[in-house]
């Protein structure tokens, strides 16, 4: 099993991955992971990835075209198929994920 992971965090996953079962199903490769991090794909040169929301008002919002190079990326380097994977996209908007039916 594949997973490719955007993240602007990418350290954040090492330690986790180098001690728990995931780290056992990496060493046997039944699992990879690849992060790819937006700040590679931004043409500015001081790597920004967020900027003021459009309209105004507090906070900051992440750009969308570093993001989607990023996926774009992911599936130029596979050559994926339409049907060969799903695509998650976390947002703040979504349906609270718990574990309870």
């Amino acid at each position: 099993m594949r997973f490719h992971v955007v993240t602007i965090f990418p350290e954040i996953f090492s330690s986790y991955f180098r001690q728990s079962i995931m780290a056992r199903a990496l060493k046997k490769r039944i699992l990879s992971v690849r992060f790819f991090n937006p700040r590679d794909f931004t043409v500015n040169k001081h790597k920004k990835i967020d900027d003021r929301p459009y309209g105004g008002g507090p906070g900051m919002v992440m750009m969308a075209e570093p993001i989607l190079k990023s996926v774009e990326q992911i599936k130029k380097n596979r050559k994926l198929q339409a049907k060969s994977y799903k695509l998650i996209i976390l947002s703040p908007r979504g349906k609270k994920f718990t574990n309870i039916y």
